[in-house]
């Protein structure tokens, strides 16, 4: 899973927090940063590893690291009617600001604001 996502979405240092079992990736969660702004997708978690919480510790991780360096508002798209997606980002204080159509995929879109300017 591991080699495939750092593949489709290269990381540099400090835009993305994995998690591990036993050292074996079972989550990932990754982000883009313009500075007061950042886009965080994907998080993944592997299937028999969800609703656990890892998700949201991901999400939690990646906000306080967000936050050292001055993001104030992160937002997110998922695909519609994923409803992993919905309770991870609901959770997490999301929330929703409407939907959006790429390729014939309907995307969510939901943002959570860190810091008020």
């Amino acid at each position: 899973m591991a080699d495939l996502l750092n593949r489709r979405f290269p990381l540099s240092s400090g835009d993305g927090e994995m998690a591990l079992q036993v050292e074996t990736p079972v989550g990932l969660c990754v982000w883009r940063q313009d500075e007061a702004l950042a886009f965080l997708g994907p998080v993944v978690v592997l299937r028999d590893k969800r609703r656990w919480g890892l998700g949201r510790q991901l999400v939690k991780r990646a906000d306080m690291t967000l936050r050292s360096l001055g993001v104030r508002t992160v937002e997110t798209t998922y695909p519609a009617g994923d409803p992993a997606s919905e309770r991870l980002f609901k959770a997490c204080g999301f929330k929703r600001l409407g939907t959006e159509h790429t390729s014939g995929i309907e995307w969510v879109r939901v943002e959570r604001i860190l810091k008020k300017t």
